[in-house]
């Protein structure tokens, strides 16, 4: 006869469904083979941990589990024992059996990697459930939530696993964890003022995860205070979800429109179906308390795991020789197949998507590792990318539009927005004082323009300007350190500033268009720049210019190669240096670039390419719900055409501020005055020119009279047919003939 024994919590629905199903498999087991096997239960709870000290409980709860496992294995000679459920208890346990080489078969939710290492007679019999956190972030994404609040058991060791998981997993699809909400295991007391905290932050996505009665006193607290309607966003994980079912109806009722993920396995099949029969019959009879009898993913791993252990056993095998007989085990069970890999059953792939609504819940889809969400399972089925294409779902306080995951809170505080106070080009960001010196003006393009985006936003959001003294990525930081809401100024959107906050879309052109003096102002063809590329700079170790306090000058050290730099402080201090030549060049973002060259716009102009940049935003933290909102109102504004009013307004207020400094400084420029000595040398040539021209024109004129004149006395000689010309008529022209034509003849000729 082989001997096997299990711990289990009696008092917990798991265990319930734990205890009847190991008892159905040594049933069946006794009715298939010709070997008996004894099966000894021990409770692992004596208490009802609900209303027991927290630290008498785990005192007395860690004293009943070593005994409980000493007394199988050392009393009752047991070969395997089956269980606990939690890692907590698995630990002691484990212990234990490693020392008389007695395996051990958890059903805890998940064991650590190195536990298996450390302790090789441990076998963990239920499937790592951690891919459901990705389905959790794909549902997120689904939905266009950007961050969650994850509420969670505190000293619970499976929080170490699961929560880098969904960490990890909602990074890959934007979004992450703003908050992290630790509860007691066993105290009620302090669920209020827990859920107070969170009701007045902007989150309104939560991912639940948490024992069964730690989740149904939450629910009810949290319909107590109006956090399950409308705008509310409620995310349940295995186990809770996987016990839906067993919760009374007041449990229920105050879950409506929560979404849960449940380990999904086959219940269609024959040998699944003849189980869940007798399942429901004995379980009905031996828990009448219980309002639902249906045998869920617990009692049909627990039934595997028996059986597992049940054909090792045969044989008398004990020790090492039945671990190994264990490890060898592949069959098709009812949670699918049952094969270790390195002590451990292959991960959980398929979870069940449910909307829990009315008396029970709608089963919407499935959620599949490498798929993601189908409507079915098996071949055939069509894959889809959102969870959006399952079908409807059942919101709390059941709206006709899906939450958008965060709103005002009802107890808002005024957002505090830092200002630079180093802004170099006053027309985006310029903070004055009052006479006194106790008031603060900030004006500005950048503030005007988010004047006007809060204008498009469907609530009133109150702020509160609040000026900074330090650098650009010293304000950004702000932000990380709790010290600011969010940055309103000419802050450039630059990738290590990610680390610290979040930036809404650009409201600048970007890139980064160096300016130098012009080395010739004679013909517009012929203006060019003092300096022509990069590379002169940095061969001639030119000193070139930058705003103080911004990205700059990082990126002309590390991106540019240029350590020969100089900070500067007003737009007067660059147009100086430049025509000074204490820098050959000065380093602008392109919307500072296009004031200065405004105001300059005689002596300096843009040099070289543009190098891309980020351009302006608006700084808020990571996963704040207010960036896609306040990107969203900006673009409202920039399509309407209100922000290029206002760069235009800003532009065209500029004046050209080296117009009269030139006439002072002598310095050249294109007037009349620049091409005196052209204006003589082109007068005196053009003179002598015309007199020449008229001189020859006028001696031309003359000959050409006393031709006419000759030609008209031959032509009156020529008229008389009786005369003949002499010898000296040849003198008019030699090759004249000696007779004559007529004098019609001669005019038709001539």
């Amino acid at each position: 006869m082989g001997i096997i024994g299990a711990i289990i919590d009696n008092s917990s629905r798991i265990g319930k469904e734990e205890r009847v199903a190991i008892e159905m498999a040594v049933e069946d087991f006794h009715a298939t083979g010709n070997q008996s096997l004894a099966l000894h239960i021990r409770n692992s709870q004596r208490e009802d941990p609900l209303q027991a000290a927290l630290a008498a409980y785990i005192s007395n709860a860690i004293a009943l589990i070593k005994s409980a496992a000493r007394d199988l294995i050392d009393g009752q000679q047991v070969q395997a024992i089956l269980g606990p459920h939690t890692w907590e208890e698995t630990s002691l346990v484990v212990k234990v059996g490693s020392e008389t080489h007695t395996p051990i078969v958890s059903f805890a939710e998940a064991t650590p990697k190195w536990a298996t290492e450390l302790w090789p007679f441990l076998v963990q019999a239920s499937r790592d459930r951690l891919k459901q956190m990705e389905a959790i972030a794909d549902i997120v994404q689904s939905w266009e939530w950007h961050r969650v609040t994850v509420i969670y058991q505190d000293r619970d060791s499976l929080a170490n696993e699961v929560l880098p998981h969904l960490s990890y997993a909602l990074r890959q699809v934007g979004a992450e964890i703003g908050h992290l909400v630790a509860l007691q295991p066993f105290a009620s007391s302090s669920l209020v003022e827990e859920l107070e905290k969170i009701q007045k932050d902007q989150c309104r996505v939560f991912v639940v995860h948490l024992s069964v009665p730690l989740a149904a006193q939450l629910f009810e607290k949290a319909k107590e205070m109006k956090m399950m309607e409308k705008d509310y966003v409620w995310i349940t994980t295995d186990p809770i979800t996987s016990l839906v079912n067993s919760f009374n109806a007041s449990s229920i009722s105050s879950m409506q429109g929560i979404i849960g993920v449940k380990s999904y396995f086959p219940e269609s099949g024959n040998q699944f179906q003849d189980f869940y029969h007798r399942f429901c019959r004995r379980f009905r009879s031996e828990h009448p308390e219980e309002v639902n009898n249906e045998p869920g993913i617990f009692a049909a791993q627990a039934y595997d795991a028996a059986r597992a252990v049940a054909l090792a056993s045969t044989e008398g095998r004990k020790g090492r020789k039945l671990l190994a007989k264990l490890l060898r085990s592949d069959f098709h069970g009812l949670s699918e197949r049952i094969k270790f890999t390195d002590q451990n059953l292959a991960p959980q792939h398929v979870f069940q998507i449910i909307n829990v609504v009315g008396r029970s819940y709608r089963e919407l889809g499935y959620w599949s590792d490498g798929i993601r969400f189908s409507k079915t399972i098996g071949e055939g089925a069509s894959n889809y990318p959102s969870m959006k294409d399952l079908g409807p779902v059942v919101w709390p306080g059941e709206p006709w539009y899906t939450p958008k995951g965060w709103t005002v809170p009802i107890q808002a505080t005024v957002l505090r927005i830092g200002v630079p106070n180093r802004s170099t080009f006053k027309e985006y960001v310029n903070v004055e004082k009052d006479t006194l010196g106790n008031n603060l003006s900030f004006t500005g393009l950048a503030i005007d323009l988010f004047k006007a985006t809060l204008e498009e936003l469907p609530y009133h959001l109150p702020y509160e300007l609040c000026l900074f003294n330090g650098t650009y990525d010293s304000l950004v930081e702000q932000i990380h350190l709790h010290n600011f809401d969010a940055v309103v100024g000419d802050v450039a959107i630059v990738s290590q500033r990610y680390e610290h906050a979040e930036f809404t879309h650009p409201y600048t052109e970007a890139g980064l268009t160096y300016t130098a003096n012009l080395a010739s102002m004679l013909t517009v063809q012929q203006l060019e720049p003092t300096i022509t590329d990069v590379d002169a700079l940095r061969q001639s170790n030119a000193m070139v210019g930058y705003c103080k306090g911004s990205f700059v000058s990082a990126y002309l050290k590390e991106v540019l190669g240029i350590h020969n730099i100089k900070q500067f402080d007003s737009i007067e201090e660059y147009a100086e240096a430049l025509k000074s030549e204490v820098i050959a060049a000065a380093f602008l973002e392109a919307p500072l670039a296009k004031i200065f060259l405004r105001k300059y716009c005689k002596v300096f102009m843009e040099a070289g390419p543009t190098f891309k940049v980020g351009g302006f935003g608006f700084v808020f933290p990571r996963g704040s719900p207010l960036v896609p909102e306040v990107t969203e109102a900006m673009l409202k504004v920039t399509e309407s055409g209100k922000l290029r009013d206002l760069e235009n307004n800003m532009l065209a207020s500029l004046k050209c501020l080296d117009s009269d400094a030139q006439k002072d400084s002598g310095d050249p420029s294109l007037s009349p005055n620049s091409f005196w000595l052209l204006f003589v040398f082109t007068g005196g040539t053009s003179t002598t020119a015309l007199v020449v021209y008229t001189f020859f024109i006028h001696k031309s004129v003359a000959e050409c009279k006393t031709n006419w004149t000759i030609m008209l006395a031959a032509m009156k000689k020529w008229g008389n047919p009786n005369r003949r010309f002499s010898r000296r008529d040849s003198d008019i022209n030699a090759e004249t003939p000696a007779i004559a034509p007529n004098a019609s003849a001669l005019q038709a000729q001539v």
